[in-house]
């Protein structure tokens, strides 16, 4: 049980996650599949960096208790750090990000159907709810020039999540 993961507004961190890039979203793939990550953090963030900084991303979400230093490196006056997720509750608090997002208004029995549907072969059933999340979930601002990836590897990240537990 969660205990203090919804205690206080999450919309940020949701909507940071669910915003980032392909980059972003590959090495919180890694993430929830259990292996580390190498990231430069920096203890002096500013929230305006947010959207344009890397560093800021994973120094926020380190500072948060969303992730835990494995070991870290001084460079300058940032670290390189290698980060994990620090245990179960915030394992859980990335699944249901991941999930929120792609279930959309559907809820969470029709993302648990569609990942039933691709673990059992119901091709056709997969391909419907694949066809309906593509029309409901993706925005034309998941497929700029920069980003044309970002929908494919949240997708990638949805089935990590969903499929490990």
């Amino acid at each position: 049980m969660s205990c203090w993961v919804n205690t206080s507004g999450n919309d940020m961190i949701k909507n940071l996650i669910i915003g980032s890039d392909s980059a972003i979203k590959d090495r919180l793939q890694a993430l929830m599949s259990g292996a580390s990550i190498q990231e430069y953090v920096d203890e002096h963030i500013v929230f305006g960096d947010l959207s344009q900084n890397r560093a800021a991303l994973w120094s926020l979400l380190l500072m948060s208790g969303y992730l835990k230093v494995l070991s870290k490196q001084p460079q300058g006056r940032r670290y390189l750090c290698e980060l994990a997720i620090p245990n179960k509750e915030i394992q859980d608090f990335y699944s249901s990000v991941v999930e929120d997002w792609l279930s959309g208004t559907r809820g969470h029995s029709w993302y648990l159907e569609f990942l039933d549907d691709l673990t059992k072969g119901r091709v056709k059933a997969f391909e419907r709810k694949l066809q309906t999340l593509i029309t409901e979930v993706l925005s034309c601002r998941d497929v700029t020039e920069t980003s044309q990836e970002a929908f494919y590897h949240g997708l990638m990240l949805a089935f990590v999540s969903g499929l490990a537990e």
